[in-house]
């Protein structure tokens, strides 16, 4: 019975790191993945499901129906996302993303600045 206990314990030694390594989720994989989960949300016209993979501190301070009015009166038509580029230090994986997408011509009348926006 001795012998069983101690097999036991062996087994749960080896076993137990090995199944929490596997249930750890690699930052550099989920990261663009989310991002891109979200874009997706928000060309398929979504805006309630993106709006619970905003931060929680963006939430607190803007309600889901400020959200969905905000995202409502974008006049740009988003058709598509893809990852630029994704970079990983120790707490913070930064992703910047291309996202595709259309403007009505009546907006074209004057000065059209874009720039890179960052994901954190």
């Amino acid at each position: 019975m001795k012998n069983i206990k101690i097999y036991l314990w062996i087994v749960a030694a080896v076993m137990v790191p090995l199944l929490v390594a596997g249930c750890r989720k690699d930052p550099e994989k989920i990261v663009p993945q989310r991002a891109l989960e979200r874009w997706n949300l928000l060309i398929n016209h979504s805006p309630v499901k993106a709006y619970e993979y905003l931060s929680p501190g963006y939430r607190e301070t803007h309600t889901l129906d400020q959200y969905v009015a905000f995202i409502g009166t974008a006049r740009l038509k988003w058709k598509s996302v893809a990852v630029a580029s994704q970079q990983c230090e120790s707490e913070v994986c930064t992703v910047i993303l291309t996202v595709k997408s259309t403007i009505p011509a009546q907006l074209m009348n004057g000065e059209l600045r874009m720039s890179n926006s960052k994901v954190q």
